[in-house]
């Protein structure tokens, strides 16, 4: 049977990481040095050390890879936040509670180490050089693309019944705390 090339596949054929990934640095590093104004306060300037940058950043293959394995992760996250958040209003919670609570230190030292969670563990599988020697040899993965255990653990967490508990179990989590919270 004939495999079927899927939308990533396609894009990937047609040269779009090419183009897509020095386009999204350089829209994020605008932004940065825009709302930072570390370089200038002039938009020109932000904007031509942006582009500069992300030529530079998007003739690295590895790079481009490495994005290329990050996005659909951030934007499972994304999506999980948006649903976190309309569930939230849903079960009575107002804006401002939200805002409220997204200010408190906990809140942001969790997205701190779910997000360095994320970037690490997608820089080992794009750069297994970033392993160290001993695990390379431990687990003789020298020409493998991921270590034994992160294979385990992705087919493990990518298990539709691991998913939908995991679901379940935050759900459950939100709507006690909803139940039980009292306005002050």
């Amino acid at each position: 049977m004939a495999e079927v090339p899927t939308v990533i596949d396609l894009l990937r054929a047609l040269g779009f990481s090419y183009f897509f990934v020095p386009l999204l640095i350089a829209v994020l590093l605008f932004g940065i040095l825009s709302k930072t104004k570390i370089v200038s306060d002039r938009i020109d300037v932000n904007a031509v050390i942006a582009f500069v940058v992300a030529l530079l950043i998007g003739m690295y293959k590895p790079f481009v890879n490495y994005i290329e394995f990050l996005i659909p992760f951030l934007i499972v996250l994304i999506i999980f936040a948006f649903f976190l958040l309309m569930m939230v209003i849903f079960l009575g919670a107002s804006m401002e509670d939200v805002t409220k609570a997204m200010r408190n230190p906990a809140i942001a030292i969790l997205i701190v180490i779910v997000l360095l969670i994320i970037f690490y563990s997608t820089a080992v599988w794009v750069f297994p050089e970033l392993w160290h020697p001993e695990y390379r040899q431990m687990y003789n993965a020298t020409n493998a693309t991921l270590p034994p255990p992160f294979v385990e653990t992705m087919l493990v967490i990518t298990n539709p019944t691991v998913l939908a508990l995991i679901g379940f179990l935050v759900l459950v989590a939100v709507s006690a705390y909803a139940v039980t919270y009292k306005k002050t």
